[in-house]
């Protein structure tokens, strides 16, 4: 059963500040326990560029509801769009002027 966002939100704020922190806690580290991966299980996988041409990402943003469209804005300038999920990427401002 799926609990919505709002009500998990209001049992927090009704609690008192440490037995929040402490569920955050555990909450944490029973996440990063149970998502242990051994290298075997990516030994095989090949580097590769992953974005858009160019260097480092500056900004990204994700269309709810669209987990296959997305917008980055890259730090030597330019924004680009994909529309399949990062596979290929479009600039999308580069016939407006600076």
């Amino acid at each position: 059963m799926r609990v919505p966002t709002r009500v998990i939100g209001m049992v927090l704020r009704s609690l008192p500040t440490a037995v929040v922190g402490v569920l955050l806690t555990l909450f944490c580290f029973t996440t990063a326990v149970s998502q242990q991966v051994t290298p075997e299980l990516y030994s095989g996988l090949q580097y590769r560029h992953i974005g858009p041409p160019g260097n480092r990402t500056s900004a990204v943003a994700g269309v709810p509801g669209d987990p296959m469209v997305y917008y980055v804005g890259a730090a030597s300038g330019g924004i680009f769009k994909s529309i399949d999920g990062g596979l290929n990427w479009e600039p999308i401002f580069d016939d407006q002027p600076a």
